[in-house]
This record gives C-alpha cells, structure tokens and sequence, in this order.
C-alpha cells in the first residue's frame, strides 16, 4: 500500500512509511455513528492521537487539494489548533455548541448558558458550567 502521508494504523500490516504516518498504535476512536453531516463517523475522544497528528500545513485530499472542512461540514482545522489538523474525517472542535441533555444541562439554557442539544451529541474536549450565583 502506498501512503499519501498522515496515515494512522492500528497494526503494521500497511507498513506506511510516509511523513506523519503512525503504524501500529491504537487510533482511539468513537463508535461509527451519526455526529452530524451526510454520513457517519468516527469521532475523536479525548486521548486519541489522531488529534492535530495531520498534515501542519493543512488537510488535503488525494489530489493534494486543501481541506477546509471535515466530513461533517465543520471547521477544519479547528479555529483553536495551533499545530495541525486532526487525522481522518473527523476534525475535533473544541468548544462546544450545546451540552448533552441529561447529561450536565436539564433546561433550555439562557443568557451565558450553552444550550442543550439533543443526539448528535458533539464531542467535546472541557465543558464549562455556570451555575447559579456562580458556584461550581
């Protein structure tokens, strides 16, 4: 198999030996899922090191063609990454949009509260919280 660089494996049957290229660790990835977009993907947890392993001068498909965004039509890189993109289809974004329901967030949210969101759920790296009176 020939790489095209950036390439993560979970063994060394490939033997990818281009730039960036990881071989025989695990990718750490979510389950085959809707995350949002047109298709299902494997999001990145965190601990996963496919996140800002790609290309530092960008993402670029087969033809060498830059990367604006994931398959899921979100920001790549992500506005916050200082190094790179994330490997693979799925660019992590670090701040959420909303909080999972039943998770941390119980209501509609409201003026400096995220919102809760319903599944999809994104993955997100911290969540912040504001409780009432400021408490935490």
């Amino acid at each position: 198999m020939t790489s095209k660089v950036y390439n993560l494996s979970s063994d060394d049957t490939c033997g990818f030996s281009g730039p960036g290229d990881l071989n025989d660790i695990n990718p750490i990835l979510g389950p085959l899922q809707n995350n949002g977009g047109p298709t299902f993907t494997q999001a990145l947890p965190p601990g996963t090191p496919a996140i800002d392993a790609g290309n530092p001068s960008g993402c670029r498909d087969s033809n060498g063609n830059l990367l604006k965004t994931d398959q899921r039509g979100m920001p790549r890189p992500d506005k916050e990454d200082k190094t790179g993109c994330d490997m693979g289809a799925y660019e992590q974004q670090s701040a959420p949009s909303c909080i999972p329901q039943g998770g941390l967030c119980y209501g509609p949210g409201g003026p400096g509260y995220l919102k809760c969101c319903r599944a999809p759920f994104p993955i997100i790296r911290s969540v912040v919280t504001r409780l009432a009176g400021g408490r935490a």
